[in-house]
């Protein structure tokens, strides 16, 4: 302790050395902790990003051209091949070096038709031509009046509309993905759809489907071949447990009257003869999640698997920012990277200064004490001692400020404007049973 003491006060005959050494160190040690936690910070961004975010393509087939002059829209084989030419279909999309997360899938307009709920389609009855001619047919009309559509994506993230955030939950909570994956019998339903049905969370919604449809919301015909109205190939009552608000340009959810259901608690195989119209892929209904930060790759695979029918294709890629946190993330890392470094160096050449003025040159004050009787050993232990204490204060000072450094940044970059999302409730809510309008 004696030789400690003593140390301290040969280093304070030096305060100006002893001060900028102390502060060199202290800010050393600031820059070797603030890129050490700023990499290892920024590294568990990405990690944790790859599990959140994901990467989804909307795919669909571009038609030769726009006109249809001189061709029949009857969306008959002769049709499709004067529209669309040489029709690509989803297997063709089956490549070995695709390296899909989940493969692509078309996901049809199904059409379901129940007497006990207020039709879905009443007021888009006049948006379609089909609608219209077929409107003053009573049997017809009948059916349209009590249907409502259904649509059965993979998972949420792949329904165009939720991965463009142009439909929010708005009450209750969403299908999870195990539910999408185990084909729960569960579904959310629009407000619109609530409102004129007055149902709520728990509710039971038998959906009888009758028909599927790949063109379109709205088949241009709700009758069959033999001029019948479609039998059902398919019915279950599925539990209501969210609603979503509809947006603008929805058009995967075709109106603000849809049902949303798992894809898997659908039978996968449809009878052709419940089948309206099936036309090529449309990006609001085709869609297949890949690799997060695979889309160069994937475009190049998908080039050199299709040649130049990959120019048919209009694909719409979605990555949900993933590409742009990545690149912050990188750049951040690199920033690290280089502070940690120049941190390293500035420590060595602080050590190597610190030996050179307060040992080296300390040759008399040696020879000085060895003449009093102490050891050699004891010469290093009383030069050493209080170096090394000064050292440890320094840098566990440097290692506190560069650890407050790091929070000061991290609210900053919280508070940095950023686009809001509406908040998602995750639990049951009062739905307001008392009040239904207070919606």
């Amino acid at each position: 302790m004696f030789m400690v003491l003593n140390s301290f006060k040969q280093l304070m005959r030096k305060p100006g050395k002893t001060l900028l050494f102390f502060l060199l160190i202290g800010a050393a040690s600031m820059l070797l902790v603030f890129g050490g936690a700023m990499y290892a910070q920024s590294a568990g961004r990405i990690a944790e990003a790859e599990k959140v975010l994901t990467t989804v393509a909307f795919i669909g087939q571009k038609p030769l051209s726009d006109n249809e002059d001189g061709i029949d829209t009857d969306y008959s084989e002769k049709y499709i091949e004067q529209k669309y030419g040489d029709m690509i279909e989803v297997s063709d999309l089956d490549f070995p070096k695709a390296d899909y997360l989940v493969p692509p899938s078309t996901m049809p307009y199904f059409l379901a038709y129940n007497q006990d709920l207020v039709g879905a389609l009443t007021s888009h009855v006049n948006e379609s031509t089909a609608w219209i001619n077929s409107i003053g047919d009573p049997e017809q009309r009948e059916i349209a009046l009590h249907s409502f559509l259904v649509v059965a994506p993979q998972r949420l993230s792949m329904l165009f509309s939720y991965s463009e955030n142009r439909m929010r939950v708005k009450y209750g909570r969403l299908i999870t993905q195990s539910e999408f994956d185990q084909g729960a019998k569960v579904c959310m339903v629009s407000k619109s759809f609530m409102l004129r049905n007055l149902v709520y969370e728990g509710d039971m919604i038998k959906v009888p489907i009758i028909c599927a449809n790949y063109n379109s919301p709205f088949p241009h015909t709700l009758l069959d071949s033999q001029g019948q109205p479609f039998t059902p190939f398919f019915e279950e009552e599925y539990e209501l447990v969210g609603v979503y608000d509809e947006g603008y340009g929805a058009r995967d959810i075709g109106n603000t009257n849809t049902i949303i259901v798992p894809k898997n608690s659908i039978p996968a195989e449809i009878p052709p003869e419940n089948i309206v119209d099936r036309l090529p892929m449309k990006q609001w209904t085709t869609s297949c999640q890949l690799q997060n930060g695979g889309v160069e790759q994937y475009k190049a695979a998908l080039k050199e698997a299709l040649g130049d029918r990959a120019d048919q294709l209009e694909i719409s890629y979605n990555d949900n920012g993933y590409s742009e946190l990545l690149d912050s993330m990188e750049s951040a890392k690199r920033t690290a990277f280089l502070l940690m470094a120049v941190g390293a160096l500035a420590s060595v050449a602080i050590i190597a200064l610190l030996m050179y003025f307060f040992v080296i040159r300390e040759c008399r004050r040696t020879a000085v004490e060895c003449s009093l009787g102490q050891s050699r050993q004891q010469c290093r232990v009383s030069i050493l001692s209080g170096l090394m204490a000064v050292t440890v204060l320094a840098s566990i000072l440097g290692s506190v400020a560069g650890g407050l450094l790091l929070d000061k940044a991290d609210v900053f970059a919280q508070l940095t404007p950023a686009e809001e999302k509406e908040e998602v409730v995750a639990g049951p809510v009062d739905w307001g049973i008392g009040g239904v309008f207070d919606f």
